[in-house]
Parts: structure tokens; C-alpha cells; sequence
């Protein structure tokens, strides 16, 4: 499994009890979902330290204006301030919530939003090392 492989699995687990479809790429055409893409934020030089960006469109299958924010909200309790912990062999340090933006209704009237969540992880590499 690759980098980016584990740390979605990571995600994909920590989501796993929500009544929501989770999907690495793009949000699905229908259904309750969250799809999960990744953006590089901050890598150090030479030791191993990085921030991971995680963009998390979510979309609650409901034209009710509830009913997203409380599937964000959802996610924020489980994603928000985890420390100290490993997502398939990927040392997690910190993660937490950066920003958040409404994104307005998709074709269907559900509402949707982005939040972008920060990992900071250990990343060790050919060139990169904490000794």
C-alpha cells in the first residue's frame, strides 16, 4: 500500500461508523458521501517532518440545510485533534480541521461542504531523516 493508500484508509476507518459512502477522488453522483483528495502542504528539508492537506468534500443526500453541517460536524469529532497514532504504518502526530467553506447545492439540492484538514505526519524518505 502506498503513501497516500494508507493514509486514506486511515481516514476511511476513523469514518467508518457514519451513514456516509467514503471515496478517495470525487464525490459520487448520488447518495450521502465523502470524498477524500490530498494536497501537499509542507515538507521539510532533511528530517522527516510534513503537513499533509486532506480536502473533504461532504454531501448529505438531503435538500434539509441540517443536515450537512451535522455530517461535517460528525467527521470534525472523529478527524479533529487526533495525536499520537498510526494509519497503516503512517506515524500520525496532529491532525486538525484548517478551514471550512459552504460550497452551495449540487444539481440534485443537496448542500455540500469542503473542509481541509492538516496531518502532521512522519514522513521518512531516501533523503530525509531525524538523525
Amino acid at each position: 500500500m502506498n503513501y497516500h493508500e494508507s493514509l486514506f484508509y486511515g481516514i476511511y476507518d476513523a469514518l467508518a461508523d457514519l451513514e456516509a459512502n467514503v471515496v478517495l477522488g470525487v464525490l459520487p453522483q448520488t447518495g450521502t458521501a465523502i470524498a477524500v483528495t490530498f494536497y501537499g502542504v509542507q515538507d521539510h528539508g532533511t528530517m522527516t517532518d510534513s503537513i499533509q492537506g486532506v480536502q473533504l468534500a461532504i454531501r448529505a443526500e438531503s435538500r434539509d440545510t441540517r443536515d450537512t453541517p451535522r455530517l461535517a460536524e460528525a467527521v470534525f469529532d472523529r478527524l479533529h485533534g487526533v495525536t499520537a497514532t498510526d494509519w497503516h504504518g503512517i506515524p500520525i502526530v496532529h491532525c486538525y480541521r484548517n478551514s471550512s467553506a459552504y460550497l452551495g447545492v449540487d444539481d440534485s439540492g443537496n448542500h455540500k461542504i469542503t473542509d481541509n484538514y492538516y496531518l502532521q505526519v512522519s514522513r521518512a524518505g531516501r533523503h530525509r531523516t531525524d538523525t
